[in-house]
Parts: structure tokens; C-alpha cells; sequence
């Protein structure tokens, strides 16, 4: 799940993967524009609210709350 989410975040801020030593995006800038922002902000709670509903029903493994509790 956490590879899922930091993909999707450095898809979506290239900067931030090449501060995080991931060169893939390297080619690509960050879209700033507000459409792009939009989605991130979409992309970004649906995550939160579906990271909430596992750990308040118990199946998160004790790795994955802290991989939770991290992001």
C-alpha cells in the first residue's frame, strides 16, 4: 500500500521523488496547476479514508500502522 501511495504521489510531484533519491520522474515537473491540485486532494483523502477504515477495523497488520502512522 505504501508503494502504491508514494507512486502516486511523486506521479504527481516529481520534485518530491527526486528530493526522496527516485529518479524516475526525473524528466518531469511538477503540475501545479489547479486541476492537477484538485485530484491530488481527491487522490489524497480517498487514501486517508480508506487507510482509516482498515485501521478502525482492525486490519492493519502492526508494520502497516506504522507505515500508516508515517504518511
Amino acid at each position: 500500500m505504501v508503494e502504491q501511495y508514494l507512486n502516486e504521489l511523486w506521479d504527481y510531484s516529481p520534485m518530491q521523488a527526486t528530493f526522496a533519491g527516485i529518479h524516475k520522474y526525473d524528466h518531469r515537473l511538477d503540475q501545479i496547476d489547479s486541476k492537477s491540485r484538485s485530484n491530488f486532494i481527491t487522490r489524497t483523502q480517498n487514501w486517508l479514508n480508506y487507510l482509516q477504515k482498515l485501521e478502525n477495523e482492525g486490519r492493519l497488520s502492526d508494520d502497516n500502522r506504522l507505515d500508516l502512522a508515517l504518511l
